[in-house]
């Protein structure tokens, strides 16, 4: 008996089915407005605060991508994620 209910606890598992992933962008359009923001973006300008703060570094398998204050930006010198630095 403890042998049947053991075999039906390992096999129930393969019974239930997950649901369909779907489509996180319903468009092609929704899609393609994705490429086209981050090259918008870098288009951005710096900050104007004296103090700036260096967000970190978004790694992709094509680009890094660096994030100051909130923006993306060119990397700064010698700071690392995390850190202040003065504008000079």
């Amino acid at each position: 008996m403890k042998i049947r209910i053991g075999l039906m606890l390992l096999l129930l598992p393969l019974c239930v089915q997950a649901d369909d992933w779907g489509k996180l962008f319903f468009s092609p359009a929704q899609r393609a407005g994705l490429k086209e923001a981050p090259s918008q973006a870098t288009s951005l300008e710096p900050s104007s605060a004296s103090v700036q703060r260096y967000d970190g570094v978004l790694q992709t398998p094509r680009k890094k991508t660096h994030w100051v204050d909130g923006q993306i930006a060119k990397p700064p010198a010698n700071v690392k994620p995390g850190q202040s630095w003065s504008k000079p």
